[in-house]
């Protein structure tokens, strides 16, 4: 793999296909930190996926559990288990995968949004986001407080809630709204929970694709999944492109770094709206790619509930 990010100008880099998944909507890769086990989610078809890489690409190794009808975020619990973002609620799963209890974050008066990409702060809180099916709606970005009975909506009017990750010092949330497309800088505060000013730091101009997934690595860059384009983007703070890494499927939704040493880039696909034509030239669409791209990521943030 040539042209590291280390090197100067607009490095170039090429996943490669690490396990042909075939999911319809592919999403949120997550290194589980009780174990060198990778876990993602199928968002279309409702399953939480689980493969213990140690043991190679065989069938022992990967598994897969339905949820509910759609599911967008898995995520570690501080004392064990999982938190889940499913059929437009939070579920607590203990240690054993059963369900301790359950936050209602939309209701019927929301119409057709549903709860989409997500993920913990440094505090132990869960931020999930929402969008609309038809586009018709607006969504929003609610947080979850450990203990809390409710979600609150930290912000709203959001087009199409996607990517969410935070800077190496915590004090900016970084926010994709796929639907503007955009990726926002927020003034953060960390010991309140609380949301400030907001400046976009990354555009994607019209017919370059959709800015979808995202995450942070130590030096504060963003490395960023764009739907359409076929390729995730590390972007400095300030917005400026440092790198395109080239992926084998054109949907590309999310990116999170993992592995012992957390220098692997996991990259997860979509094969859905695909027709029989588009999947004969993209036969590898809604696989799971990874990359190492000689620089590590923050690790992930931890549900404190």
């Amino acid at each position: 793999m040539a042209d590291r990010v280390a090197g100067t100008g607009v490095a170039r880099l090429t996943a490669e296909l690490v396990l042909d998944a075939r999911c319809a909507l592919g999403e949120g890769p997550r290194w589980a930190p009780d174990g060198e086990r990778l876990e993602w989610v199928d968002m279309e078809r409702g399953t939480w996926h689980r493969w213990e890489t140690r043991r190679g690409v065989t069938a022992a190794a990967v598994s897969a559990r339905r949820l509910g009808a759609r599911v967008s975020v898995v995520e570690p619990r501080a004392g064990g288990g999982r938190v889940v973002a499913v059929d437009g609620r939070v579920t607590l799963l203990d240690g054993d995968g059963f369900a301790e209890r359950h936050v209602q974050v939309l209701s019927a008066q929301d119409g057709d949004l549903v709860l989409n990409d997500g993920g913990c702060d440094a505090h132990g809180r869960l931020w999930v986001g929402s969008a609309s099916v038809s586009g018709a709606s607006r969504g929003a970005l609610h947080r979850l407080d450990p203990g809390a009975g409710s979600a609150e909506t930290a912000l709203d009017g959001v087009g199409m809630a996607n990517g969410i990750g935070w800077s190496p010092d915590g004090g900016t949330l970084y926010f994709v709204d796929s639907a503007a497309g955009r990726v926002d800088a927020i003034d953060f505060d960390g010991q309140a929970g609380t949301l400030g000013a907001r400046r976009t730091v990354v555009s994607i101009p019209a017919g370059e694709g959709l800015p979808d997934g995202l995450c942070v690595d130590v030096d504060g860059c963003l490395w960023l999944a764009v739907w359409g384009a076929g390729e995730v983007r590390r972007h400095a703070p300030d917005g400026r492109l440092l790198a395109r890494v080239a992926v084998g499927a054109s949907q590309v939704t999310s990116c999170r770094f993992g592995g012992p040493a957390g220098d692997v880039l996991w990259i997860t696909t979509a094969r859905v709206g695909l027709d029989a034509d588009a999947l004969a030239r993209e036969p590898r669409a809604g696989g799971l790619f990874a990359v190492e791209p000689g620089v590590r990521g923050l690790p992930g943030g931890v549900f404190g509930g």
